[in-house]
């Protein structure tokens, strides 16, 4: 059932939920009945969906793809549909937007989990 349920949320196109591509989610839905989610949202990754929201940016969903694709600008690139030159140059703005650190697994940890945080506020508040 929350398969389903996270999967209609975050990918309709879909037909079959695997619960184990949304445990995520879950476990941001059952934190965000006790806290304030933005609170854990990493201070970079807050800064650059405040300007997505602001310019109409796709910086974290670039940030993501990267993360995502064992930070491969190829493969990145590829899940966003967007050509490699386009990818390079969104990342080099975050870059300079930001002072993430790319070799940090710890940061890198963070950076994922802000921006599924993001994501499930994003929908949640479309919804």
């Amino acid at each position: 059932d929350l398969a389903i349920k996270y999967g209609l949320l975050f990918h309709p196109e879909k037909n079959f939920y695997q619960y184990s591509n949304y445990m995520v989610f879950h476990l941001i839905d059952s934190c965000n009945q006790f806290t304030n989610l933005e609170a854990f949202i990493h201070p970079s990754v807050k800064l650059l969906w405040e300007l997505d929201q602001k310019n109409g940016t796709e910086y974290v969903k670039t940030l993501m793809a990267y993360v995502n694709s064992d930070r491969m600008v190829s493969k990145a690139s590829e899940e966003l549909f967007i050509h490699r030159n386009t990818f390079n140059y969104r990342f080099e703005k975050i870059k300079d937007i930001t002072c993430i650190e790319f070799n940090n697994e710890e940061t890198i940890l963070q950076i994922i989990l802000s921006c599924h945080i993001v994501e499930y506020l994003d929908k949640y508040r479309e919804s």
